[in-house]
């Protein structure tokens, strides 16, 4: 295609690679097709978008609205339902959640902000693309209290089964869009490597409980130090989650 768009650029046939390209599979859901080019997104997908402003990182989870061989156009943010002026950010650092596979990190640049026929940040695509593993998750120092129930086998996390399950209450150490670490002066007996636990984190707009396996557990003179691993966190959700990170603006570890 780039070939083609060098030597050719008003090859009719240009117009059709779009369509071939999701034909082909060469898509963003398609976890068996690398992740090259922003080209391989399509409306309706969720992303974190970031602008630097004053030193500090702002960001919200957009949504593509549209995409093309040339430009991808992003909801922009609102505010008490009015739409938020971005034209006078040229860089905008976007990041993007794929299932069983880890997070993408790319920037590109806002061509024009528009209002017809839809409201949307229109941006240059993008192949230049890092992607970060999910145990290469970044971690940040971020502290705050936080109620952990232990899971029961073969009992759901809600409704009346929440009575089989037993609580501790916890101060989040760290945390990333991985798994988090806490402190607890009560932790159950039960509470070994390997069992699961539920929490909420409403404030990062994540709906239900977030289940986490217990991947090591230390001890200090303050306590026992319980590292959690999130599962079966949805894309959605890990970008609300970095969100929420960003905004407290922690120390990065």
């Amino acid at each position: 295609v780039e070939k083609l768009k060098k030597t050719s650029p008003n090859d009719p046939m240009l117009m059709k690679i779009t369509s071939l390209r999701e034909d082909l599979g060469y898509i963003f859901f398609n976890r068996r097709a690398q992740f090259v080019c922003t080209q391989m997104l399509q409306t309706g997908q969720k992303l974190r978008v970031g602008v630097n402003f004053k030193g500090k990182s702002h960001s919200y989870v957009g949504t593509v609205v549209n995409s093309t061989e040339n430009e991808i156009w992003v909801k922009p943010p609102t505010v008490k339902g009015k739409v938020v002026n971005m034209s006078k950010f040229k860089t905008f650092n976007l990041s993007i959640f794929r299932k069983n596979d880890g997070e993408y990190r790319f920037s590109t640049r806002l061509k024009s902000q528009i209002t017809t026929p839809v409201n949307a940040l229109v941006m240059e695509h993008t192949s230049k693309i890092k992607k970060l593993h999910i145990r290469e998750h970044e971690r940040y120092k971020l502290q705050f209290k936080r109620s952990f129930h232990l899971l029961v086998p073969g009992k759901k996390p809600t409704g009346a089964d929440m009575e089989d399950q037993t609580q501790c209450l916890g101060t989040v150490l760290d945390i990333s869009i991985g798994g988090l670490k806490f402190r607890t002066q009560n932790l159950p007996e039960k509470a070994v490597e390997g069992a699961s636990m539920v929490f909420s984190l409403e404030e990062a707009k994540i709906k239900g409980e977030i289940h986490a396996d217990v991947v090591r557990i230390s001890e200090d003179k303050e306590g026992k130090n319980v590292h959690l691993q999130f599962q079966n966190l949805s894309e959605l959700n890990r970008l609300y989650l970095q969100k929420f990170i960003a905004s407290k603006n922690p120390i990065k570890i």
